[in-house]
């Protein structure tokens, strides 16, 4: 049985820690590197799995010694890796450059995921969507992939999720094939620059609406997350806590919990309030590197913790 089918992107991650970006031209040493199971269709994958959705990664993986590590955290997680295919090529590479500061350079090589083609995708997701399933898609996989997922999983029923992240303008035609869109607030701002806006949360939320078709969550980098459905408008936000540096792969955590709930058939603000939680848990988790957490860690969590509180409420 299948719950989510995530369509999309896989990387191995080579995280490099410095004290600073590098200027042009300019060599810097290293404090610290690792490697992490990478792209946003692996890192939702398994951030759905962990808290207790049954899923399906449907992309490309190469044949070599990243692509065996990326399988193995993959199924580690219990996700399912039947409809991921093996190509003869290099797995994609992410080399994330991260400063003591806070900055952050990235630079990706797409590998195989360039081999990831719309046909097969559309054909998977025909065979195993139906109407108590999720398709999540991301938008770092081509918009051919994009159109042949939602048109495949709208055509038997699935709920679809576009994380569009990073942003593109998507066309109408496709947009409407999508139930709930997800983004965060420095991904939208290309979008809100072309709308009026006056910047504070309820008019963000608004101008997003009109912009797309569809129902909306907008993330606030680890400060809550608003959303819009239909004529509702909510928002779950941290009130108080100290706020703390993001690990990489953090907002894939919250995409992947929101996926979750709505599988288990919770409205979308249930939904929203149960994703920043798993994010803020990752958050808090510290370190580079993002904490996928299970259904008990959030339970045991959030009796615990005492420096974050979380306020749901209407934007209406």
């Amino acid at each position: 049985m299948t719950d989510i089918v995530v369509v999309g992107s896989a990387n191995q991650d080579y995280v490099v820690g410095i004290s600073s970006l590098p200027g042009l031209g300019e060599t810097v040493l290293a404090h610290s590197l690792y490697k992490q199971a990478g792209g946003r269709g692996v890192r939702q994958s398994i951030a759905a799995s962990k808290l207790g959705a049954r899923v399906v990664f449907v992309g490309c993986i190469g044949d070599d010694a990243d692509g065996a590590m990326v399988l193995h955290e993959l199924r580690s997680a219990g996700v399912s890796t039947v409809e991921t295919e093996i190509a003869s090529s290099a797995t994609g590479m992410a080399v994330v450059y991260l400063s003591d500061d806070g900055g952050k350079s990235v630079a990706v090589a797409s590998g195989a995921n360039e081999l990831l083609g719309a046909e097969r995708v559309g054909q998977v997701i025909t065979r195993v969507g139906g109407t108590d399933r999720v398709v999540l898609v991301q938008s770092e996989v081509g918009m051919d992939i994009i159109a042949s997922s939602l048109w495949s999983a709208h055509a038997c029923g699935s709920r679809t999720i576009l994380s569009l992240s990073p942003y593109l303008d998507i066309p109408t035609g496709i947009l409407k094939l999508v139930d709930l869109v997800v983004l965060t607030y420095s991904d939208a701002s290309s979008l809100l620059s072309s709308h009026e806006s006056s910047g504070d949360t309820k008019a963000v939320i608004d101008t997003i609406a009109k912009a797309l078709p569809t129902s909306v969550v907008l993330s606030l980098d680890g400060d809550g997350a608003v959303w819009v459905e239909g004529e509702e408008r909510g928002q779950c936000k941290r009130i108080f806590g100290e706020r703390m540096a993001k690990p990489i792969g953090v907002g894939d955590i919250f995409v992947g919990a929101l996926a979750k709930k709505l599988v288990d058939e919770q409205n979308l603000g249930d939904a929203v309030s149960f994703a920043v939680q798993a994010e803020l848990f990752s958050i808090a988790c510290g370190g580079m590197k993002p904490s996928y957490p299970t259904i008990d860690d959030l339970c045991s969590w959030s009796v615990k913790q005492k420096h974050v509180v979380l306020k749901t409420e209407s934007l209406r």
